[in-house]
């Protein structure tokens, strides 16, 4: 009689948290679909900067949430329902998968929908490779749910389960240690983070779900010794992995501080490079303009003194200034008259910045940087 009481009390508090679970899936996906349609990052990205969710992860979402949901007291309306949604799930997972492993574009993106949030990717709308699988192995869980007759279809409805939670774990540890920096090419590299807490929620739903069944309920082993072999391999698997991602986040954070460290170092050596080609210039100008030789020939033509001679002296100075480098030089009488000019000159620049050098410089923007 207390075993019936327990297992009675136990199948209730199943339900309650697949109710839950299932709920809070919906109102997830419901969320984003609603911040798609309002246009609002808040509510497709959680914060500033992070990956959104897209419209087909939310879809993804709603429908395994309503699986969860769904009664279970009438059997055959259940295994209905949740074949029919896993095989939408099923189809909306591999067409994800194929999209992301052959560059292919199926025209399921919600493209317009999604290219004034996303501007920055180059797909917009394409589910992550992470959310698809998830929801692939999810749809292939709701299908074999009910008809799990034989040992090797309940081991692969267990180990799909545990392939969900691992796709969120691996996608949260992915994002918190940055992993995309080191790896651009990190399979969950593109899961938004609430994608990944989505999917370790939907890993916990679905283990829930299995309990229902009496073959979930038994032993997995009937020895106490596999029992005991199996608890000490999984705690050995679960210190490895935690091991493992200990030490990929120390690396990421060294490899991190050496790339601030180099390009703040190329910065600096750059702007001093600059600078120096800046000063090289301002005194190239300098001594074009306080050249004796041009001064005196200025000072001769300005004196109506000058038979051509002159003239031609500081044309020819012009010239040779303008072949070591200069693009325009002119000089000018004390009339604003050109005296001499070579090069040309930047019309109409785009952009003028003036620079706190000794001469007052100024940096324009015509197709490229000119002084």
């Amino acid at each position: 009689m207390l075993n019936k009481f327990f297992n009675l009390m136990a199948s209730i508090g199943r339900q309650q948290l697949l109710v839950l679970v299932g709920a809070l899936l919906i109102m997830l996906g419901g969320l984003v679909l609603l911040g798609w349609a309002l246009q609002s990052s808040a509510l497709v990205r959680v914060l500033p900067g992070f990956t959104p969710m897209v419209v087909n992860t939310a879809l993804g979402f709603m429908l395994v949430g309503g699986a969860l949901m769904f009664p279970f007291s009438d059997r055959v309306r259940y295994q209905r329902v949740t074949s029919i949604i896993g095989v939408a799930l099923v189809l909306l997972g591999t067409l994800g998968l194929l999209q992301r492993l052959l560059s292919l574009d199926l025209g399921i993106n919600w493209r317009s929908l999604h290219a004034t949030l996303d501007e920055r990717n180059l797909t917009p709308g394409r589910m992550a490779a992470g959310a698809a699988a998830g929801f692939l192995m999810s749809g292939l869980v709701l299908i074999l749910l009910t008809r799990a007759h034989y040992r090797w279809t309940q081991g692969a409805i267990r180990l799909l389960t545990l392939g969900i939670g691992a796709v969120g774990l691996f996608g949260l540890v992915g994002f918190l240690v940055k992993a995309k920096l080191l790896f651009p090419n990190y399979l969950f590299a593109g899961l938004a983070i609430h994608t990944a807490a989505g999917m370790l929620l939907l890993s916990v739903g679905l283990q829930s779900a299995l309990r229902r069944f009496e073959w979930a309920r038994k032993p997995r082993f009937t020895r106490q010794e596999d029992q005991i072999a199996f608890v000490g391999a999984s705690v050995l698997v679960w210190v490895t992995v935690a091991a493992g991602i200990a030490s990929f986040a120390a690396l990421q954070d060294r490899v991190l501080s050496l790339i601030s460290y180099t390009v703040d170092t190329t910065r600096i050596q750059r702007s001093e490079t600059i600078q120096g080609l800046i000063q090289i210039r301002e005194a190239i100008a300098r001594i074009a303009a306080t050249q004796p030789i041009v001064l005196r020939n200025i000072r001769a033509i300005h004196a109506v003194r000058d038979d051509g001679s002159h003239i031609a002296d500081v044309q020819a100075i012009v010239s040779g200034l303008v072949q070591q480098g200069l693009s325009g030089l002119a000089y000018y009488d004390i009339a604003g008259n050109v005296i001499a000019s070579g090069g040309s000159f930047t019309q109409t620049p785009e952009m003028i910045v003036a620079l706190n050098t000794p001469d007052k410089a100024e940096l324009l923007w015509k197709g490229g940087f000119i002084l």
